[in-house]
């Protein structure tokens, strides 16, 4: 499978997917961990007022709806 045809087949801008592997390239090259990709998805949101997070390793976060702003901001800070 092509880069090309990974990110249509997830849903993932190219050029997002781009930035993410030059930024693991950067951190093999400094000798730092390196990022790992994994899949997300995005449900229907319910009706209640809690955004949860979980993660392919079994973690669970629950936060209230108004700290989504706060957490997609979180996120991009992300190394």
């Amino acid at each position: 499978m092509t880069q090309r045809e990974y990110c249509a087949s997830n849903g993932l801008a190219e050029r997002a997917f781009y930035r993410w592997r030059r930024k693991e390239k950067e951190a093999l090259a400094a000798g730092n961990a390196p990022l790992t990709l994994v899949p997300v998805s995005v449900g229907t949101p319910a009706t209640s007022s809690v955004v949860v997070v979980h993660s392919p390793g079994g973690w669970r976060i629950e936060l209230p709806a108004q700290s989504v702003s706060w957490l997609t901001e979180v996120l991009r800070q992300l190394p």
